[in-house]
């Protein structure tokens, strides 16, 4: 193959390209059209035909099918060709168009492309080759490619132009023409109704109704024409909806179980579909409230059902099992925390808590539709373990003031651990808390009797006691609080004091004294005595005889002496 023949090759090559752009820019402008003009028509018609579902259906696939056809056979079938793909022009068949657009070249060219076939594989015929030369020489100066004019194209612009001025005239004027007859189209499963000279508008916020309750439909009628009268149909059945005036309508689903699919009714009009979606509601079915105690007030555990307020001893742990229903989560509030809750099986929760003080929880359930919904409050009283209580009597023995002997009673509400009697003896003139030593003796008690008696004999002289000492002495009694650790409780405190060497001498002192005046005072009233009895004497022997009176006074002095000489003695 020379190099003259390799650019003529080359140059139809070019011009086999050309033709297929050209017939791919007009298979846009066809595709173009045609598209737009099948697409008008079906949205007028769907906007203004009261259609069946299966009539609907057909349209949307010829039109979708139309569309397919149009864009295979106008701009898939060129563009596949411009690249080599599947059956192309051949050379002769590109000579024969070029000859028709320059008929001077027409015969050489295809001789040229016969010649050369001519031609045996690997060999030369020089006559041939000759004849080549001298006919592509002729045909050189021509250029192939301007026999395809890409831009006589434009006559086919209009054509594109007038669906396109048409659809943005619609959109001007009618709007709602391409809107709704495109959503008809697009839809084409969907029942639509015939435009009524009015709307249904409905005021609700959204159509979702918590299953196993009752939903109220609210629905306002817009228009020039108004009904007088709506209906509502669903589930093959139509009911007459509740009329508030003349614009104002009501319907109330009863108990809804499942999503219902409505439409309303008026003046021989139906609105589009309508869903009601039922939400399935969180909700705690039941729950158990298990009580253990603890161990060291000895009572039993217990549980407790459907019982969510709770009266019970500083140390419990509580643990409650809920059952729920469409609930994904749970969630315990408590005054200092709240606690969201995973299911530990299949609409079953658990949680356990100590409880040391008095407060409040709440309880509620929650799913993807509704948070933290129909919230339930309670309240735990916590009964904290009391302070031991304790109460004694002193008595001496009537023989020695250091013989004393105790009487006492305790109390306490769950039990008792210790009872301790405790003295401290220490100098007079160290009266510290801290002074003296301690000392402390442990009671027998039954610790699980919760009031019982006690008493305690307790001997001082066995203390040698030193004169000057001193003691303080108490009782003091420990509960079995297993929570807290045991809280005591304390008696008063009493006290012993022995005298001191100089509070002896002085005491001895002072009774001497007394003594000493007593005997002073039993002299003077002796010898007043002995001057009244001396004078009686002397007027009884001036009377010759005695009267009652006379004899009381005589005796008088008789039981006076007796009183002094016990005095005396």
């Amino acid at each position: 193959m020379t190099a003259s023949y390799r650019i003529l090759i080359s140059k139809l090559d070019e011009f086999i390209r050309k033709y297929y752009k050209n017939q791919l820019v007009r298979g846009a402008l066809y595709a173009l059209s045609l598209g737009l003009s099948l697409y008008i028509t079906i949205v007028i018609a769907e906007y203004y035909g009261d259609f069946s579902i299966t009539f609907r259906t057909i349209l949307f696939y010829s039109f979708s099918a139309g569309i397919l056809f149009i864009l295979g056979r106008y701009i898939a079938i060129p563009a596949f060709k411009l690249y080599r793909i599947g059956d192309v022009l051949s050379y002769e068949d590109a000579a024969q168009i070029i000859g028709k657009h320059f008929t001077e070249v027409q015969d050489k060219l295809v001789n040229i492309l016969q010649l050369n076939k001519q031609l045996p594989d690997g060999g030369t015929l020089a006559l041939v080759e000759a004849s080549i030369e001298q006919k592509i020489k002729e045909i050189k100066p021509i250029p192939f490619p301007v026999a395809i004019d890409i831009s006589r194209n434009r006559k086919y612009v209009p054509y594109v132009a007038a669906p396109l001025f048409l659809i943005l005239l619609l959109w001007l004027v009618v709007p709602s023409l391409l809107r709704q007859g495109t959503k008809q189209m697009f839809k084409y499963n969907t029942y639509f109704p015939k435009m009524a000279p009015f709307d249904f508008v409905i005021e609700n916020n959204d159509l979702k109704a918590i299953q196993q309750k009752d939903f109220t439909l609210k629905l306002k009628v817009k228009g020039n024409q108004l009904p007088q009268d709506v209906f509502i149909q669903y589930d093959g059945s139509t009911f007459k909806m509740d009329k508030g005036d003349n614009t104002s309508f009501e319907y109330t689903f009863r108990n809804v179980q499942h999503n219902e699919t409505f439409v309303f009714q008026a003046a021989g009009y139906d609105s589009k579909e309508y869903t009601l979606t039922a939400l399935p509601e969180p909700q705690l079915v039941n729950f158990d409230i298990t009580l253990h105690y603890p161990k060291y007030i000895g009572k039993k555990d217990e549980t407790l059902r459907n019982t969510g307020d709770l009266s019970i001893p500083q140390g419990t742990m509580v643990q409650w099992n809920f059952n729920t229903h469409n609930a994904d989560k749970l969630q315990l509030r408590f005054a200092d925390s709240a606690m969201a809750l995973s299911p530990s099986a299949k609409d079953s929760y658990s949680f356990s808590r100590k409880f040391m003080q008095s407060g409040n929880y709440s309880i509620s359930a929650s799913n993807q539709y509704f948070i933290n919904h129909d919230s339930v409050k309670y309240a735990v009283q916590v009964i904290p373990d009391l302070y031991p209580s304790i109460q004694v009597e002193q008595k001496q023995d009537s023989t020695s003031s250091k013989q004393l002997y105790f009487n006492g009673s305790i109390k306490d509400d769950y039990g008792f651990t210790r009872l301790v009697f405790t003295y401290r003896v220490y100098n007079s003139d160290d009266s510290s808390s801290h002074a003296g030593t301690i000392h402390k003796t442990e009671l027998a008690i039954s610790k699980n009797q919760l009031q019982q008696p006690f008493y305690f004999y307790w001997n001082m002289d066995t203390l040698s006691l030193a004169p000057g000492q001193q003691m303080e002495y108490y009782f003091e009694v420990w509960d079995n609080d297993g929570v807290n650790g045991p809280k005591s409780t304390k008696t008063n405190p009493m006290f012993f004091k022995v005298p001191s060497m100089d509070e002896i001498v002085k005491n001895t002192e002072d009774n001497n004294s007394h003594v000493q005046n007593e005997i002073s005072k039993t002299v003077e009233q002796a010898n007043i005595l002995q001057s009244e009895m001396e004078q009686e004497r002397a007027d009884l022997f001036n009377k010759q005889e005695m009267n009652w009176t006379d004899r009381k006074k005589n005796g008088q002095p008789v039981a006076t002496t007796a009183r002094l000489a016990e005095k005396g003695g």
